[in-house]
């Protein structure tokens, strides 16, 4: 005979109705054990049990464990990372992520609980852009391993931080090609030090860890390249971030020009740091630049480019400069996985989302050249 609830609903397998009115469904999990989940409501009882049969049938673990003890596994067993990324990651997960979202169980993690994360970090505490940006990359890899792990079917984070609200004010832009050919034939005319210091930059799209302790044992003039494989981090030589990181790149005809002058002029090195030394770009003192020192050089120098060129360029990094760079690039119509190899990314999703209006440009030229073709 079948089973019913106080309003004569008939009562499937593993479900029951309670003393106090609510409903309950019991089953076996993948791993043999028995598994009770509560509900209000038949319907709502109902919803939950087809969310379950889902997961058995795609082979994932019902577990009530935490985002919190996710990140404690993941961190642990996470290989191949440097100890500075690994204390960034502790620190972005400490500050931001753990005591909003962490105690919550990771299968009741949805979509809007990362977006409402992102806006709470974005409004409340006053966050910018690319620090909910590093966040978010924090979010998506725990969650990418929970899907690894079976804890979950995909990952609720994606899409998330695409739909934080964006604003242009004070957002940063690179050159465009009139604007970096004025202020690079300022320099080349008063400032040739910096000329080549910054051109090499434009030319290559360096990092500026790399950049700064970039060393003449590094470049091959009769082949034309330069290798990279070691980077400035705290003060501290390290190796590069991943092994896209470490490459070499063929010199543009204005990088290899700029070398070649550096080279001339070179000042003799005085930095010895983790037995390294023989910097390429030295201070006058023999030194490699910091980046805050070449930050500021950079914008004085654009202010003075724009009081005598009455230029109007804009406020500046050096991190800009590779996206001068990767600009320059995608205006040629150099392809994605080129230019994603030149700047060393660990693969094309990050060049063509942080470069994303720009592919979108390429696209766009792409389809004129076929319809210019079909037309002929």
């Amino acid at each position: 005979m079948s089973r019913k609830d106080n309003k004569n609903k008939v009562l499937r397998k593993g479900e029951s109705q309670r003393k106090d009115g609510t409903y309950q469904y019991r089953w076996t999990d993948n791993n043999g054990k028995r598994q009770m989940v509560y509900a209000r409501t038949l319907d709502e009882l109902r919803k939950k049990e087809d969310s379950i049969q889902r997961d058995i049938l795609n082979n994932i673990t019902y577990s009530n464990i935490t985002l919190n003890e996710v990140y404690e596994e993941w961190i642990s067993n996470k290989q191949g990372i440097r100890e500075v990324s690994r204390k960034n990651y502790e620190k972005l997960y400490n500050n931001h992520i753990r005591n909003s979202i962490g105690n919550m169980k990771v299968r009741d993690i949805k979509k809007s609980t990362v977006s409402k994360l992102y806006f709470s970090l974005l409004k409340d505490k006053n966050l910018k852009h690319s620090s909910i940006a590093c966040v978010n990359r924090v979010v998506m890899m725990i969650l990418k391993y929970c899907v690894a792990e079976n804890y979950i079917l995909k990952n609720p984070a994606e899409g998330a931080f695409a739909e934080l609200p964006t604003t242009n004010k004070n957002k940063k832009q690179p050159l465009t090609k009139e604007q970096q050919k004025v202020f690079l034939d300022f320099l080349q005319s008063n400032y040739p030090q910096f000329y080549r210091l910054f051109g090499f930059i434009a030319n290559t799209g360096l990092r500026y860890g790399e950049v700064a302790v970039l060393r003449w044992c590094d470049v091959d003039f009769d082949n034309n390249t330069i290798s990279i494989n070691h980077s400035l981090s705290k003060n501290k030589i390290v190796s590069c971030k991943t092994s896209n990181s470490i490459r070499e790149l063929p010199l543009t005809k204005q990088a290899r020009q700029i070398l070649l002058e550096e080279h001339q002029n070179a000042k003799r090195c005085t930095q010895v740091i983790d037995d390294y030394t023989d910097f390429i770009f030295l201070t006058r003192n023999g030194t490699f630049y910091q980046n805050a020192t070449m930050n500021i050089h950079l914008n004085k120098l654009i202010q003075k480019c724009n009081k005598q060129y009455n230029a109007n360029l804009p406020k500046l990094s050096v991190h800009m400069l590779r996206h001068c760079f990767a600009t320059r690039a995608f205006e040629s119509e150099m392809d994605l996985k080129t230019v994603s190899k030149y700047l060393g990314h660990s693969n094309i999703n990050i060049t063509a989302n942080v470069y994303v209006h720009l592919t979108k440009d390429h696209t766009i030229k792409q389809i004129d050249k076929l319809d210019s073709y079909l037309d002929s």
